[in-house]
């Protein structure tokens, strides 16, 4: 059944369905039969995970090529994603014993050991990453041309996108919750180097005007992902085992956004400020050198009004 299922497609999901609805109707006898000997008799005999889940793996193994590949993270996504999918659907099914039994058995210990999740985090990190050193490399000073944008620079367009990005279902998985947080954090810290490292004699002061207002809108919606979409989604089953880590995330999160939004804001403002005096002092200085000017010219001091400086009323 399941083998026939892999060769139709190479989609693992219907090899799932197939089993689990293997198991809601040929085996919903067995299973009532097997839990009462069980009971009666005081054995503990397991027919899904003894029989059942051992069977499944191998058939997966030996049909489906590549099946833990994570050089394409795409697909390794979405075949580990099925996988988790599956987990959920079966433990429903099962009683809470064999649940547990089901986690604590060696197939399943193997074959979940074989999800190369550390290779396939470590490609996103590369992706999303490379994303933003790309903007700081090419045109890091940048305007944001599309009006629709919340975003008035593309460095700071760049970086949101690149937090945005960790937690879209498409890329985040639950068990590198960890890993995608931090990279979250070092996003923002990037943002918060670049800012304090770049040249400011070669920095326009409409663009730093418009990072300046950035830095704001940045912050905003960076919490609004946060609240809508890390705490209120991708961490909703780990906030529920432990309620006190939305206070220690929230906490981290505010101070690392205080330091990017206080210190580099100051520090902006201040380099505005610095740009334009250093123009009026320029202005200034060329008003001042007008006298001395004029008086290599050789020409005396005009005491009169200049006929031509004045002009007629009818």
């Amino acid at each position: 059944m399941v083998r026939n299922a892999l060769i139709q497609s190479t989609d693992i999901s219907l090899a799932f369905e197939k089993t689990l609805d293997f198991i809601r109707t040929e085996c919903k006898a067995m299973l009532y039969v097997v839990e009462r000997i069980n009971r009666e008799c005081g054995s503990h005999f397991d027919f899904v995970v003894n029989s059942i889940f051992p069977e499944l793996t191998q058939c997966l193994e030996e049909s489906s090529n590549s099946l833990f590949f994570s050089g394409d993270p795409d697909i390794f996504h979405q075949r580990y994603t099925h996988w988790l999918i599956f987990l959920e659907q079966i433990q429903s099914i099962l009683s809470k014993s064999s649940g547990q039994n089901l986690k604590k058995s060696k197939v399943y210990q193997e074959f979940s050991s074989r999800w190369d999740l550390v290779i396939y985090f470590q490609i996103r990190f590369q992706e999303i990453s490379n994303s933003i050193e790309s903007r700081i490399v090419n045109q890091p000073f940048a305007l944001n041309e599309d009006k629709s944008s919340l975003f008035k620079t593309m460095i700071a367009s760049t970086i949101f996108q690149s937090i945005d990005r960790c937690w879209q279902t498409n890329i985040f998985l639950e068990p590198l919750s960890q890993r995608f947080w931090k990279l979250t954090l070092q996003c923002i810290v990037r943002f918060h180097i670049w800012i304090e490292s770049f040249n400011t004699k070669t920095v326009d002061t409409k663009f730093i005007l418009n990072l300046y207002a950035d830095l704001q809108t940045f912050t905003q919606e960076v919490k609004n992902v946060f609240l809508k979409v890390i705490l209120g989604q991708r961490l909703a089953s780990i906030i529920l085992l432990s309620p006190n880590i939305t206070v220690d995330l929230t906490n981290i999160l505010d101070q690392t956004l205080l330091s990017l939004t206080d210190k580099c804001r100051t520090d902006l403002k201040n380099l505005a400020i610095g740009q334009l005096i250093e123009r009026c002092n320029e202005t200034l200085h060329s008003i001042q050198e007008i006298p001395r000017m004029y008086r290599k010219t050789n020409r005396e001091v005009s005491l009169t009004i200049d006929n031509r400086q004045v002009k007629k009323t009818p």
